[in-house]
């Protein structure tokens, strides 16, 4: 897996997905978890695709928590067994001195709510998996991205499965660039307690990629609960 610094993980789930991947024991699982797997999958292809007759709003219905704790299930039996890919994702995390917020996405240079689309990945070292170079098409709107380059994989064709949450993501805070984004985020950032009771419409403002947004949806819906309702300080997490 690749790891990014600016990344603080959830250690107790990413123990859970390690010690799935070394499991090498036969896993059996319910027929209908695998039926509720390939339902919600399905129902999220049709999303990304056709959003206002599949909309992202069906996973703030009472039975999203359900639907994604057997999904869980059924993709935790397949990392045990087959070994799959697995992609994960994270928040976007902001700290203006005062409190933790997460981003919103609603303005040029401001990061979505959410990050991670497929470039996090657990998956087996093979030949045919590794990592290449790839200049990016533009720079963005300030710039910072100019003349730069990311790691794309390459990956044998086998199916992605997505993880959820994995992570806080504390790239806005990068002492380079902290001072300049109080005054670009002031406004445009949710308070951390705001957000854990929002829905996932309320947080779609702009710069999710739509492929990603009904995954985002239906994990946001079924696991805000499980967030706590205070972060630690800003200084505890910089001495990490």
């Amino acid at each position: 897996m690749k790891i990014d610094a600016d990344q603080i993980y959830f250690p107790e789930k990413l123990q859970r997905i390690c010690d799935a991947y070394r499991n090498e024991q036969k896993e059996h699982g319910r027929f209908s978890d695998a039926a509720v797997s390939y339902a919600l999958q399905t129902y999220n292809r049709l999303s990304a695709r056709f959003p206002k007759l599949f909309p992202t709003a069906f996973w703030t219905h009472n039975l999203s928590k359900k639907i994604v704790r057997a999904y869980e299930r059924y993709v935790f039996r397949l990392l045990s067994n087959e070994k799959p890919m697995l992609t994960v994702s994270g928040i976007n995390l902001f700290h203006d001195g005062n409190e933790w917020s997460v981003c919103l996405g609603d303005r040029d240079g401001v990061l979505p709510p959410f990050n991670g689309v497929g470039d996090t990945v657990f998956f087996e070292i093979s030949p045919q998996t590794y990592f290449v170079p790839f200049e990016l098409p533009h720079a963005g709107v300030d710039n910072r991205y100019a003349s730069s380059y990311i790691e794309i994989m390459r990956k044998p064709a086998q199916r992605m499965l997505y993880g959820g949450f994995l992570w806080y993501h504390l790239a806005a805070m990068r002492e380079s660039i902290r001072t300049k984004n109080k005054q670009l985020y002031r406004g445009h950032t949710i308070p951390w307690r705001q957000f854990l009771r929002s829905t996932f419409p309320a947080l779609d403002k702009r710069g999710l990629l739509p492929v990603m947004k009904p995954y985002f949806a239906a994990f946001f819906e079924s696991d805000k609960s499980k967030f706590p309702e205070k972060l630690p300080d800003f200084e505890t997490y910089c001495a990490r």
